[in-house]
C-alpha cells in the first residue's frame, strides 16, 4: 500500500483529471457519461457493419449497452462527487481513449464473429446481471446514506459499515470487475482481460488505497479495516 499511496494515488488522479498542459476544462463524467451511454448505439451500428446479427452479438451489444445506461442512469440520479470533478483537455483525451479500449471485449465479438457456447453465455449473462445490481445497489447505499448523514449531522464525519459495506470496503468496484469480467467470458480472447486487469490495478486499486486512507481517519474506521475484506469477501 505504501507504493500506491506514494506513486500510484498521484499517478492515477494526474492522469484521471490533472493531465497538464492546460486548466481544468469540463468534469470528466461528462466524458465517461457519453461513452456508456454511445455504447448500445454503437454496438448496433458495429453490428450493422459487420453483418453479424447473431446470437453472441445480441448478447455482448445487451450486456454492454444495458450496462452503459444504468452507468448513465447511475449517475445522472445521484452521481458520485469525484466525476463531477474538472478535467483537463489532455485528460479528457486520455478517458476517451480507455473508455474506448474498454469496448474491446464487444469490437471482438462483433468484428470476428465469435461463436459461445450456451453455457458460456450464461455465465456471462449471470456476471453481467449480478455485477450491475451489485455496483447500482452499493452505489445507492452510499449515495442516500451519506445524503441522509449530511441532512441530521453536517460536518460530522460518516463511517459507511453496514449493508453493501458490512463484510468488503469496496463492493461497487466488485460489481465493476463482474460486469466487465462478463463482457471477457464472451470475447474469449486475452486483450480485453490484459486491458480491465490494467486498469483494476492502477486506477482502481489507487482508488482502494485513497479510500482505506480516508477511512482510517474516521471513528471506528481502524476497526472497520480489519474485519473487512477489500474488494472480494473472504479472499482479498
Amino acid at each position: 500500500k505504501s507504493f500506491y499511496r506514494t506513486y500510484m494515488v498521484p499517478l492515477s488522479e494526474l492522469i484521471m483529471v490533472k493531465m497538464p498542459p492546460g486548466p481544468p476544462l469540463l468534469p470528466i463524467r461528462h466524458v465517461i457519461n457519453a461513452f456508456k451511454a454511445g455504447t448500445l448505439p454503437v454496438f448496433l451500428g458495429l453490428m450493422w457493419w459487420h453483418d453479424n446479427f447473431t446470437v453472441e452479438a445480441h448478447v455482448i451489444t445487451a450486456l454492454h449497452g444495458g450496462y452503459g445506461i444504468c452507468w448513465y442512469l447511475k449517475d445522472v440520479i445521484m452521481g458520485d462527487p469525484f466525476w463531477k470533478t474538472k478535467a483537463t483537455f489532455l485528460s479528457c483525451a486520455i478517458a476517451a481513449f480507455g473508455l474506448t479500449a474498454y469496448w474491446s471485449s464487444g469490437i471482438i465479438v462483433i468484428s470476428q464473429h465469435v461463436e459461445a457456447s450456451p453455457s458460456r453465455i450464461m455465465i456471462a449473462i449471470l456476471l453481467g446481471m449480478v455485477g450491475t445490481v451489485v455496483m447500482v445497489a452499493s452505489d445507492a447505499q452510499k449515495y442516500y446514506a451519506l445524503e441522509q448523514r449530511r441532512a441530521l449531522q453536517p460536518g460530522k464525519p460518516f463511517l459507511l459499515s453496514n449493508g453493501w459495506f458490512a463484510t468488503v470496503r469496496n463492493t461497487n468496484y466488485l460489481g465493476e470487475i463482474l460486469v466487465y469480467s462478463s463482457f471477457c467470458v464472451m470475447a474469449q480472447h486475452w486483450l480485453p482481460w490484459c486491458y480491465d486487469f490494467i486498469m483494476w490495478s492502477v486506477i482502481f486499486a489507487s482508488r482502494w488505497v485513497a479510500k482505506d486512507d480516508s477511512l482510517r481517519r474516521k471513528p471506528g474506521g481502524e476497526d472497520y479495516l480489519k474485519r473487512t475484506w477489500l474488494v472480494v469477501p473472504y479472499l482479498f
